[in-house]
């Protein structure tokens, strides 16, 4: 067994030295819980001089994750030394910042989603209540990540005037976008002016008549086709979490104002 500075396990304490790969017998001792609390105890060694290599080693498990773990310089011990932080021989540690949904069920006929096709909501399921955060980003089963509701993409319009031209201003064709209830939650999805940029701005606003969406965000060229890349069957531009794109099992959507998680599961 290689020998290591500190240990970090699901079953150690932060009140710990962290020098033990486990617990004492009267568990008094033994590793560290956090990452956190070993890089501390770390600079606090780089801190008073080094006179050889660190080592730690983190025990198999999960770790759940609540904010950042952030190195910088000071976790640092030069040229001289090297600090090592390493899975535990033959263990795997996982790190997770995974918020569990809870309570999935059947919504009822009046909290069925606006725009929802008939036949997808008899599959879907909905999450709301305590377990759902305030924003909800991406969404995995014991599968892996599922995707979230993309709408049918489309070829941005090309403004008439120069004018008309900016960063933020979008020209959409007849019925690719619509003032969706949720709009603080849609997201428009595009590669503008060129093919190898790839831009995802929040939606502020929608004309309809108009055919024109202001973004919350600007976009790092203007909102304009792709620059020899537009074609019927790859589009540049598309809408992510609105209820058009709930198509297929796996597709998922969130809407922030009554906190809610749409789902059409894909593994019963």
């Amino acid at each position: 067994m290689s020998f290591a500075d500190y240990y970090v396990s699901p079953h150690g304490n932060d009140e710990w030295s962290g020098v033990l790969e486990f617990p004492n017998a009267d568990q008094t001792d033994g590793p560290f819980a956090t990452l956190e609390r070993a890089r501390r105890a770390v600079r606090d060694r780089i801190d008073t001089g080094l006179e050889r290599d660190i080592q730690v080693f983190v025990r198999g498990g999960v770790y759940e994750v609540t904010e950042p773990i952030v190195f910088d310089s000071n976790d640092s011990p030069g040229e001289r030394f090297s600090v090592r932080y390493m899975a535990y021989p033959g263990e795997k540690p996982v790190f997770t910042a995974s918020i569990p949904l809870d309570g999935w069920r059947k919504p009822g006929q009046d909290e069925v989603h606006e725009g929802l096709d008939d036949d997808v909501a008899t599959h879907i399921f909905v999450a709301d209540g305590e377990s759902v955060p305030d924003q909800v980003d991406s969404l995995f089963d014991e599968r892996g990540r599922l995707p979230r509701a993309r709408a049918e993409g489309f070829i941005p319009e090309q403004p008439e005037t120069e004018e008309e031209i900016d960063k933020s201003t979008l020209h959409f064709p007849e019925g690719a976008m619509r003032n969706w209830p949720h709009l603080d939650d849609v997201e428009l999805v595009i590669r503008p002016s060129h093919p190898w940029v790839l831009n995802r701005l929040p939606v502020s606003e929608i004309d309809e008549e108009t055919g024109v969406v202001r973004t919350g965000l600007p976009g790092t060229y203007k909102l304009l086709p792709t620059w020899g890349g537009d074609t019927e069957d790859e589009p540049s531009a598309w809408v992510e979490n609105v209820p058009e794109g709930l198509t297929a099992p796996g597709d998922w959507m969130f809407d922030g104002r009554d906190g809610r998680v749409y789902l059409w599961p894909r593994s019963g």
